[in-house]
């Protein structure tokens, strides 16, 4: 039998040679298994580094601390309660309420409310015109003036008012001023003639000054018992003095009240309307006769705190 080694040196060396090979595949062997090891405990660490850690968001994804801004509302989110106040407020000759709640529509809705305001701002401007003419007398001017308000709202009552009183007193023929100043018809109508002579003398002062009943007082708390404060005139904190005229009768009666001085078309309304259901006053009187005699009244508007 053939021996596998035929020199017992090279034997030795064969052997040697064999062990080391092994030796070499078993240490490449366990380098691959500790390399098998080490990934997955790495990617089990890893796996649970994950999970007791915060996953690092990237700077991109990373919201801002700070808190939004609000958001603004979309013109025509709400409903608008300004525009239907301000045509009422136009309609009713109150064109600084008017101006403020087409301003306040515009606002909220985005609408272009511009032409709205602009002839809300020419009615005021020309009432304002107009009263500065009519309180100066002069009747024509102011007739000029609250026309171009009935032009451009014919709703104005108090223009319109304005504007009939401005004809009568650039218009009246003798017998239309004599019927205005309440001169006795039976008396005209006996003569068949109508003079100079037949208009009563209105005096602006006289011996004994015409008197509510009762004196200052009771006037004080008569206007204080009936004046009632116009809504829309509260509701814009609108406070102040109208101050009227009117002729104070031989009977006592209150006739051809006006408005001297104006505060706002919703406080002047209201002015006349209680000056004109006054009772009747004590007459004022020259030489011993009761006359037709002018009497100013202030009327105040004052909102209680």
């Amino acid at each position: 039998m053939d021996t596998i080694f035929a020199n017992p040196r090279m034997g030795i060396n064969l052997n040697n040679q064999i062990l080391f090979t092994l030796n070499a595949v078993f240490h490449q062997n366990l380098k691959t298994t500790i390399l098998l090891v080490t990934l997955i405990v790495a990617t089990s660490a890893g796996g649970y580094a994950q999970i007791l850690t915060k996953p690092k968001i990237p700077p991109a994804l990373k919201q801002t601390t700070s808190t939004p801004a609000a958001k603004k509302p979309r013109p025509g989110g709400q409903k608008d309660i300004y525009l239907p106040r301000a045509n009422t407020c136009f309609e009713n000759g109150d064109y600084e309420c008017a101006k403020e709640n087409y301003k306040s529509s515009q606002t909220l809705t985005g609408k272009d409310m511009s032409v709205q305001i602009k002839k809300t701002e020419e009615c005021y401007k020309a009432i304002i015109t107009a009263d500065d003419y009519f309180n100066d007398k002069k009747y024509e001017e102011a007739k000029n003036r609250y026309k171009i308000v009935l032009s451009k709202n014919p709703k104005d009552s108090y223009a319109k008012k304005q504007y009939d009183l401005c004809e009568i007193q650039t218009n009246a023929s003798p017998v239309k001023e004599t019927l205005r100043k309440n001169v006795n018809i039976a008396d005209l109508q006996e003569n068949n003639t109508i003079t100079e002579d037949d208009k009563p003398q209105i005096f602006s002062h006289v011996e004994i000054m015409p008197q509510f009943p009762g004196g200052d007082v009771a006037l004080i708390k008569w206007l204080q018992d009936n004046i009632q404060y116009p809504t829309i005139a509260a509701e814009h904190g609108i406070q102040g003095r109208v101050t009227l005229r009117f002729v104070v009768k031989p009977d006592g009666s209150v006739d051809q009240v006006e408005i001297q001085k104006s505060l706002d078309p919703s406080c002047d309304a209201e002015a006349l309307r209680v000056v004109r259901m006054m009772p009747r006053w004590i007459p004022g009187k020259q030489n011993g006769n009761p006359v037709y005699v002018y009497y100013s009244l202030p009327v105040t508007f004052h909102l209680q705190k």
